[in-house]
């Protein structure tokens, strides 16, 4: 008797078949183990630039405390030879005191979550415990990474400590230190008249200036951009009006802007440095939980400074924490038999902008 084909082959590789009831029918089924899947961007940028070990401060009580000396010079005059000169002023030393906030996070993998399944991307694998606590590890780790960016962002853009809701003091460091309100540097791009690179070497200046007095000498200056102000000064830099052969390391008449990767994840940025102003210009158009540089708006900052932004943390309010010198971070887990494995975690920190003379703001005028 001849063998009935049926046109049904075995097929190798990563697609398998399996029968799956469609209504009162049973049909093949293709299946592919290939998960598609989608996160978040968790940008490094600021986080890689401006903290490190080096810009921390680890407390033992909610209070972050220090002296701050403001020095001025005082120049000799012309006195009679029996005479001692114009007596030198005495500078006063200043305690700034500010409170630490907390931050918390918490997570539950209950027995309901992976009981009666199959492991994602798996056919009848069963779907187990430790698969949803890994998965709840990553998703509060990349909370822990934005909410430390979006910190320094709302820092650098409105001067001011971001407490996230929670029932602690905002401070506007800028006020609070140097008082009033941060002056705004209008750059003039439609002007065909004003050499905007000039403005900018101006700004660039008056930076340097406060570095050196805050014993800054080795850090970098940078301009952290708003798209619109990075592509007022990518056009200048692009010099198309030019009448001769452009002398440079970039010609942006024929090739792209330049970009880098900074931080842990792959998250390209648009940058260049003049050849005109010697600035290093970043194009920011990150978006961090409604956080922004505007689109009109640029902040000259330095990388590399030890005394411009710090971040304190206090230790946990616990019995075994309590009093001591502070981490940068706690984990706790309680296990139930019934609701599952329930974690949280916190970290107590100011994230304090102890010079913001060391910013420049700018914007499109």
């Amino acid at each position: 008797m001849p063998m009935l084909d049926t046109g049904i082959q075995a097929i190798e590789g990563s697609v398998t078949k399996a029968l799956t009831q469609f209504g009162s029918s049973f049909e093949l089924e293709d299946f592919t183990p290939q998960v598609v899947e989608r996160g978040p961007v968790t940008p490094q940028f600021l986080t890689t630039l401006l903290t490190g070990i080096d810009r921390e401060d680890f407390m033992t009580s909610n209070t972050y405390k220090y002296d701050a000396m403001t020095r001025t010079s005082v120049l000799p005059s012309g006195k009679q030879f029996t005479g001692f000169g114009p007596r030198a002023n005495k500078d006063k030393p200043k305690t700034y005191r500010w409170g630490i906030p907390s931050f918390g996070i918490s997570g539950n993998v209950e027995v309901a979550d992976y009981a009666n399944k199959r492991q994602v991307g798996t056919e009848n694998t069963v779907d187990s415990e430790m698969i949803h606590l890994e998965r709840l590890d990553r998703k509060m780790a990349e909370a822990w990474d934005l909410f430390n960016e979006q910190q320094l962002l709302t820092l650098l853009t409105t001067d001011t400590n971001d407490v996230a809701g929670g029932p602690f003091d905002e401070y506007n460091f800028y006020t609070e230190i140097v008082g009033g309100s941060r002056a705004v540097a209008d750059i003039d791009f439609s002007d065909d008249t004003v050499d905007q690179m000039e403005q900018l070497r101006a700004q660039k200046k008056l930076l340097k200036e406060e570095a050196i007095r805050a014993g800054e000498i080795n850090s970098k200056i940078i301009v952290l951009c708003g798209s619109n102000f990075f592509k007022e000064v990518l056009t200048i830099e692009k010099n198309e009006g030019l009448a001769r052969d452009l002398k440079g390391t970039y010609d942006f008449a024929s090739q792209e802007v330049t970009s880098d990767t900074i931080g842990t994840q792959t998250f390209e940025v648009d940058n260049f440095v003049s050849e005109l102003c010697g600035l290093h210009f970043f194009d920011h158009t990150m978006d961090i939980g409604g956080v922004s540089i505007g689109a009109d708006d640029a902040y000259m900052i330095p990388v590399g400074a030890e005394q411009f932004i710090r971040k304190a943390y206090a230790p946990a309010m616990t019995r075994e924490y309590a009093n001591t010198e502070a981490l940068s971070a706690y984990s706790w887990v309680n296990i139930d038999d019934r609701n599952g494995i329930t974690r949280w975690e916190e970290s107590n920190f100011l994230m304090s902008l102890v010079n913001p003379r060391l910013i420049r703001k700018m914007t499109v005028a």
